[in-house]
């Protein structure tokens, strides 16, 4: 059993003269940090613990089950993955993590091998939706930009459409 704690202090806080006030940070929201960061680092399989006790301690938590969809959603195991994904995004429809979220999980199904040519192609439609969806919300993030364009390079047999989103994702990059 591992104790779960942490506290949340903000960076420009301690620039200031300021009283810094700590508050507490939910565990499960250390949690689905520690699932990111695992996956992040490329140590698969070891971000399940932490999504389980962040949708044990937390069941309508749109970050939690966005997490166990992406986790799923590595392993292949897609039906297993959509459900979680699509609660997360009943839950959290404007939030753009979770938005990104289901358009890699339809550009990671389109990309498997499980996938026909048919079903590849309207799989990528759709992780092209939700990635235009993503830009809606917020237009500042370069990986949407990188992976809507992705599409059009590894898909759409469009590289001039991938170049221009490229383009646009150097952009948003600090100098």
């Amino acid at each position: 059993s591992r104790k779960l704690e942490a506290y949340s202090i903000p960076l420009d806080s301690l620039d200031s003269n300021i009283e810094i006030k700590v508050e507490k940070v939910d565990k499960a929201v250390i949690a689905v940090s520690l699932a990111r960061t695992m996956m992040a680092l490329g140590n698969d399989g070891l971000e399940e613990p932490y999504i389980e006790y962040a949708l044990a301690n937390a069941p309508d938590s749109a970050s939690a089950l966005a997490a166990g969809g992406v986790s799923l959603s590595r392993q292949g195991r897609f039906p297993e993955a959509l459900p979680l994904l699509k609660k997360a995004l009943t839950v959290a429809p404007t939030d753009p993590n979770v938005v990104i979220d289901m358009a890699r999980f339809w550009l990671d199904r389109a990309k498997s091998n499980e996938a026909s040519p048919g079903e590849r192609e309207k799989w990528v439609k759709k992780a092209q939706y939700y990635f235009v969806r993503a830009w809606k919300l917020d237009d500042a993030r370069p990986e949407v930009y990188t992976l809507y364009g992705q599409t059009f390079l590894d898909h759409g047999d469009r590289p001039e459409k991938a170049v221009e989103m490229l383009q646009e994702a150097a952009s948003l990059l600090p100098s």
